[in-house]
This record gives C-alpha cells, sequence and structure tokens, in this order.
C-alpha cells in the first residue's frame, strides 16, 4: 500500500510556510535619506511551530536587517504563537524574501511621498562600495559589495528611461503600467551567528 498526496491535500495538511504579519515604519529625511527603521511581526508558528526552524525563519532577517541601505538605527520586535493551524516550517524562501516585501515596499512608499523616483531613492542610500566591511544595526558584517554599479546596469539592460516614458503615455490612455524595483541582500552562508540563535534550540518545540 502506498499514500500518495497532490498538491492540495499536501497544502492543507503538511507545513505551512511563513504566515507573518508586519507593523512597520521608516523615517526619512526630506532629501530621501533613511534614518531610522521599525518593524514589528507577528509570526503564526502553527499548531505545533518546529522549535529552531521557527526561531530561524522570524530571526534570520536580522543577518540582512536593512538591506543594501545605510540605514543607521533599526529595531526588531517579533513574537511567534501556536494556533490551530498545520506547523510551521521552512520550505523555500526562509526569513529574508518576506521581510523585504515590507522594506522594500516602505522604500517604494517613502519615494511616492517624495515625489523621488524608486531607482533614486535607492541609490542615496545605498552602502558606498568604500564603506565595506560595513556592519549593519543588528550587528552583523557584509563584507563587500557594490549595489549602485549593479542597479546601473540593470536599469541600463532594461532601458529604464524608455520604460517610464511608456509608462506615462499607459496613463494617459487609462493603462496602467506597472514598474518594480526591488534590491536586496541574501545571506551566502550560514551559521548560528548569523541569525542570534543559540545551538540549544536545536530538537527543541514550541509548545501553547
Amino acid at each position: 500500500m502506498k499514500y500518495i498526496q497532490d498538491r492540495v491535500e499536501y497544502l492543507v495538511s503538511g507545513v505551512h510556510s511563513w504566515d507573518r504579519h508586519f507593523e512597520a515604519s521608516l523615517a526619512v529625511k526630506k532629501n530621501g535619506l533613511v534614518t531610522g527603521l521599525k518593524v514589528k511581526t507577528l509570526d503564526n508558528g502553527g499548531a505545533e511551530p518546529m522549535g529552531a526552524i521557527s526561531a530561524i525563519a522570524v530571526a534570520k532577517p536580522l543577518a540582512c536587517f536593512t538591506g543594501c541601505y545605510t540605514i543607521p538605527v533599526a529595531s526588531y520586535d517579533c513574537t511567534i504563537v501556536a494556533t490551530n493551524k498545520c506547523p510551521a516550517g521552512t520550505i523555500r524562501g526562509v526569513g529574508p524574501p518576506s521581510h523585504y516585501v515590507v522594506l522594500e515596499g516602505l522604500m517604494d512608499a517613502a519615494a511616492r511621498e517624495l515625489g523621488i523616483d524608486p531607482a533614486e531613492i535607492r541609490r542615496r542610500n545605498f552602502i558606498p562600495p568604500d564603506k565595506f566591511p560595513y556592519t549593519i544595526p543588528s550587528g552583523n558584517e557584509y563584507d563587500s559589495g557594490n549595489y549602485e554599479a549593479t542597479l546601473k546596469a540593470l536599469l541600463e539592460m532594461a532601458d529604464y528611461r524608455e520604460l517610464r516614458r511608456e509608462q506615462e503615455e499607459a496613463r494617459k490612455q487609462g493603462r496602467y503600467l506597472g514598474i518594480g524595483i526591488a534590491t536586496t541582500v541574501e545571506p551566502g552562508g550560514f551559521n548560528w551567528n548569523v541569525v542570534g540563535v543559540s545551538g540549544f534550540m536545536v530538537g527543541t518545540n514550541v509548545r501553547p
């Protein structure tokens, strides 16, 4: 006898990936320079959060908390709760991707509020190449990077100016043409110090 689940059955009975609720704010000067980031999360660990795995998913963003940016001050308040949903576990996109949805969304909101191009507000806040190695507010260190050069190359490849022109023309016709920009850092290695989670958490379970 062999038990086979289809994809829908697995999604409703296996482990779920992150179910994280955010409250976040960004402090920005009139010239577009970001001075602070505040994030509060409520993470649904399901009926039996998987110990260190659930903790890693919430804590891993600390390794790259302020992204590519020179944000001098940042705070992170996270809570993991047990609920009657299926257990939480790592599938893919553990930790940083959901955090970047929030951080990059805040950068876009700041750009709209200040009337600055989304690419430009990111450029103004990038960590300069001569500042590496660079320690972010969470205490984690970036060894190298050249974010401005990378973004410049990407914008040239995409013919960004032409895309913006097409966008304006589309809006005059009552059509919405979206152009999204996201600049992120993904930790290239792993150790317990990256997320600040102690080894004693391995193998433990979080109980209600």
